[in-house]
């Protein structure tokens, strides 16, 4: 029992002045799904949509991006 308290207060370094333990980073992960979860159909897709942008941007690919 000692042992998973001590691995829920590791700290993770997120930068030089903000640290953050790993249970809040789950906590937090686990919240971001959620809230991904709630979104409608239409909004995950203009998401989807700009990360085709994104990732054609950085490949300097010409594939088709998906129009809305």
């Amino acid at each position: 029992m000692g042992e998973e308290k001590e691995i829920k207060e590791i700290k993770i370094v997120l930068s030089e002045d903000k640290m953050i333990t790993r249970e809040k980073l789950f906590e937090d992960k686990a919240n971001f799904h959620r809230e991904q979860a709630r979104l409608s159909f239409e909004e995950k897709i203009r998401i989807l949509v700009k990360l085709q942008e994104i990732a054609n941007r950085i490949k300097g690919s010409d594939k088709t991006v998906w129009k809305i």
